[in-house]
């Protein structure tokens, strides 16, 4: 398989999903083979960093000046992170932050007695303090619609998702709710924001099922076997 043909910003290893950028080069380059793509460490690293520059990446590998040139291209960049609690979500926020990005970030409220709140378990409360705004809404509600227009992004990452597959079983139209409709709104609100320049959304390895050969790439036939994947899939 071509390196060529990898365009993904985001991508699922072994349930885990990582990013493709080429400061940690290496590590995604050890797991490369597992989705099809061949040649030596280096010349992976190499086809991922060009890969990047082309879908908009900023190349920085440790120098000072790569690193400049990241933070100039983050510095007061309007960003949209869904899902900013979650594992990858949370560490996303506080790297962008970091880098001297206006985040705002979606969470899902809870309810108390006609007010309501949230909590945060992976994001601390230091970097909670320093997002843009914080936007309390369910994303499978058409009002998040209306809500992201008006923070007007320039680039969203959409990565909230009830991602459990025991309990899509038990709750198929909710994990539907979550990860189809909440997409379209999310999909929706960007189709109406002037000037957005990117919406990167995530995936998951499920989608394909059990593995019909031994190394998967994303032309490996869709076989959901669960609401979950399914509905990631769609």
């Amino acid at each position: 398989m071509p390196l060529s043909s990898f365009k993904a910003v985001f991508f699922d290893v072994g349930g885990t999903l990582i990013s493709v950028h080429p400061s940690v080069g290496a590590v995604y380059a050890k797991h490369a083979r597992d989705f099809g793509f061949t040649g030596t460490v280096d010349e992976l690293n190499k086809g991922f960093r060009l890969q990047w520059k082309k879908i908009g990446g900023i190349e920085s590998l440790g120098n000072k000046s790569g690193v400049e040139e990241e933070k100039k291209f983050w510095k007061n960049k309007k960003i949209l992170i869904t899902g900013a609690d979650g594992f990858v979500g949370s560490h996303l926020a506080e790297k962008l932050i970091d880098l001297g990005a206006n985040v705002t970030i979606i969470v899902r409220g809870t309810s108390n007695h006609g007010t309501s709140s949230y909590h945060f378990k992976n994001l601390s409360s230091n970097y909670v303090k320093k997002c843009k705004k914080i936007i309390c809404c369910d994303i499978s509600s058409t009002d998040i619609i209306r809500h992201i227009i008006k923070d007007n992004p320039k680039i969203i990452f959409h990565l909230a998702a009830n991602a459990y597959v025991p309990y899509s079983f038990e709750h198929p139209l909710e994990v539907n709710e979550a990860n189809v409709v909440g997409t379209l709104n999310i999909l929706e609100a960007a189709r109406q924001i002037k000037g957005i320049q990117r919406i990167i959304c995530t995936s998951s390895s499920e989608v394909y099922g059990t593995a019909l050969t031994k190394k998967i790439n994303e032309h490996h036939p869709l076989n959901p076997t669960s609401p979950y994947a399914a509905s990631k899939a769609a």
